[in-house]
């Protein structure tokens, strides 16, 4: 493995802007991802600065596997609780843990409202929280139709009448309601998304941001800029060597001047 056979991956996929992956293109990318879980952050300095298509394309890779796993679980009627034991097939069971820190880090108690950008067809971590967590209300914000339609029919096929799922874009929505605020970590144009957070959320919001480790950054756009003073950092989760990515926990002391 080396920084050149990352960066000529990399090359390869990025000729797949705008298709599907299949054959050589979808064992390309599963080649890369498999080299970027070994990898050391210098092994692709430099690569990810340029890797906006490869981003897009990673997304839609991401976003086939949940519609699969989601249209599983419907099969099979697995219960959020099996979920939970790892009946919903090993993508599911893992995506579903990656986000048991956010109880360590958030005091759900209070919260009246959860909203996360960025559910997908599979919206696990809504599922997980509203198992875990006596949240009355929890939105799930995602801008593809297709995407929120599974995401709905898996919600009231396991009988989760909690979660609200609407589509719609992270970066025009009111969060003026909102408690609790997760931000996925394939969001698009993240850091407009985390604006508008800041720009409409009340003070002393919590905001869990899913950033991706510096390998990461191959796959996924970084939110939090260190210059970004309107944000208090409360803590920072472990990196999840799979998905290389963390949490990052964040409160709003007070909201941004539009």
């Amino acid at each position: 493995m080396s920084r050149g056979e990352i960066a000529a991956l990399v090359a390869r996929l990025e000729g797949h802007q705008g298709t599907e992956l299949h054959g050589d293109g979808a064992r390309d990318l599963e080649r890369l991802l498999t080299l970027a879980r070994l990898a050391e952050a210098a092994d692709v300095a430099g690569t990810a600065s340029s890797c906006g298509p490869l981003r897009a394309l990673y997304g839609r890779y991401v976003s086939r596997l949940e519609t699969a796993e989601a249209r599983a679980l419907l099969a099979r009627g697995t219960g959020v609780a099996g979920l939970a034991l790892g009946e919903g097939g090993d993508f599911a069971g893992r995506s579903y843990a990656r986000v048991r820190d956010l109880f360590d880090h958030v005091d759900f108690t209070a919260c009246r409202t959860f909203v996360m950008v960025g559910c997908g067809p599979l919206p696990v971590t809504l599922l997980h929280v509203a198992r875990r967590a006596r949240v009355p209300r929890l939105v799930g914000l995602e801008v593809e139709p297709e995407s929120a339609r599974d995401a709905r029919a898996l919600c009231r096929e396991l009988g989760v009448d909690t979660v609200d799922v609407q589509e719609c874009d992270g970066g025009e929505f009111d969060y003026s309601e909102a408690d609790v605020i997760y931000i996925a970590n394939l969001v698009r144009a993240k850091r407009a998304v985390l604006t508008r957070v800041a720009r409409t959320a009340r003070a002393g919001a919590r905001v869990v941001v899913r950033e991706p480790s510096s390998v990461g950054e191959l796959f996924a756009e970084r939110g939090v800029d260190v210059g970004d003073s309107w944000w208090r950092v409360l803590a920072r989760g472990p990196e999840d060597p799979q998905f290389l990515s963390y949490h990052l926990f964040l409160e709003l002391p007070a909201p941004l001047s539009r």
